[in-house]
């Protein structure tokens, strides 16, 4: 997981402080990842990144990870220029970053466990008051029928959980439907909120959202300024989101976690057909720039998820 910055972090190979998948092809344990490309002398290039400057800390359920979009701006200029300034001034292609909750990695517990699951009849609410007030958080109060889930902020504080609050994949659901989690522990009979680990929550996925946005935005600027292809993934990845999602050479692909086809079963990153999806968006933005005659994968040739 590379951000952009990254890619000038002198050492970044190194096969014991550095990124261990740059370090299986580093030229040596001081380079960095743009001296290595620049060493290669290309023809042409094409530059994905910026993904993992929101991706990091929404990983985490929080915003507080977001890389500054002053500092993104500076690291993803600075990798452009010097690589459209390598020894054969390659043209290339930059690619943009998708709305994170495209991905199923966040949205796939909320489909299915909506915030409000919490049911109670009259006696349980009161119970539930009774004891959240004992424990110092009497504002949290629960009413017969419907209620949303008690969860902790990045800062500790106790709230409910909102509508466009969004679950991780990384949730333990077997805590939520065995061990009282987001209500209270039916063991101790104490109060037990959701970690905050485990959710983002609106405000902080609309600063996510205003970050990704302003990236791209730079991303743009530089396409325009140098002249390069642009694949807006952030436009493309949309249609993918909708039960039905996309067929392509026949085959339907979604965002829906693991019977999608497009995502691996980490619910972040593609699987093999997934990326050859993204590879066609490429190559038509690269044949549209450029007027080349590049032809499309077949994504059938490429595997998804294979079920046991």
């Amino acid at each position: 997981m590379i951000r952009v910055k990254e890619l000038f972090i002198p050492g970044y190979g190194h096969p014991q402080f550095g990124n261990p998948y740059f370090a299986r092809f580093a030229t040596s344990t001081t380079t960095t990842v743009i001296q290595d490309a620049i060493a290669q002398e290309p023809t042409f290039f094409s530059l994905w990144i910026g993904n993992n400057d929101v991706l990091i800390s929404a990983y985490a359920g929080t915003d507080a990870l977001i890389t500054p979009v002053d500092t993104f701006t500076l690291y993803f200029n600075m990798a452009v220029n010097a690589l459209v300034n390598s020894p054969k001034s390659p043209n290339g292609i930059l690619a943009n970053i998708p709305d994170i909750t495209t991905i199923p990695f966040f949205n796939t517990i909320s489909k299915k466990l909506p915030y409000n699951s919490v049911v109670l009849d009259t006696a349980q609410a009161a119970g539930l008051n009774q004891r959240y007030a004992m424990y110092g958080h009497p504002e949290i109060t629960w009413q017969p029928g419907q209620n949303p889930f008690v969860i902790t902020t990045t800062t500790g504080q106790w709230v409910r959980m909102g509508a466009e609050d969004l679950f991780l994949l990384t949730l333990p659901t077997d805590s939520v439907q065995c061990r009282g989690m987001g209500v209270e522990n039916p063991t101790t009979l104490t109060p037990y909120p959701i970690p905050g680990k485990y959710v983002l929550q609106k405000s902080e996925i609309d600063n996510l959202k205003a970050a990704i946005a302003a990236y791209n935005q730079k991303i743009s600027d530089a396409a325009d300024l140098y002249g390069l292809a642009l694949v807006n993934m952030n436009q493309l990845m949309v249609p993918y989101t909708f039960p039905s999602g996309m067929v392509f050479d026949g085959v339907t692909i979604s965002t829906t976690f693991v019977t999608g086809g497009m995502f691996s079963t980490d619910g972040i990153h593609l699987c093999p057909r997934g990326n050859a999806v993204a590879v066609n968006y490429f190559i038509q933005a690269i044949n549209g720039q450029y007027g080349s005659k590049i032809p499309e994968v077949d994504i059938t040739s490429y595997s998804g998820l294979v079920f046991p």
